[in-house]
């Protein structure tokens, strides 16, 4: 999937920063992908619907992507 090959390049360390910058069910939800875990099985799991446990997902995504370009393009961007 697509977010397994975007994390496997990424180190450890840089994984848990991005996370915890992340609001907390953005921060589980993509905590409990990376568990392998479906987002209707995250739902469940978080009692909450289906669709929320995609927004958060989609919002995550972003936000780590960016997080993680700032990173690599150093301090400067």
């Amino acid at each position: 999937m697509g977010d397994q090959a975007l994390w496997e390049s990424v180190e450890c360390d840089e994984v848990l920063a991005v996370l915890r910058e992340l609001p907390p069910c953005q921060r589980q939800a993509l905590a409990l992908t990376f568990d392998g875990f479906t987002p209707a099985e995250i739902a469940q799991i978080l009692d909450v619907p289906a669709v929320q446990v995609r927004g958060n997902l989609a919002r995550a995504r972003r936000a780590a992507v960016t997080a993680l370009g700032k990173r690599e393009g150093g301090e400067g961007q």
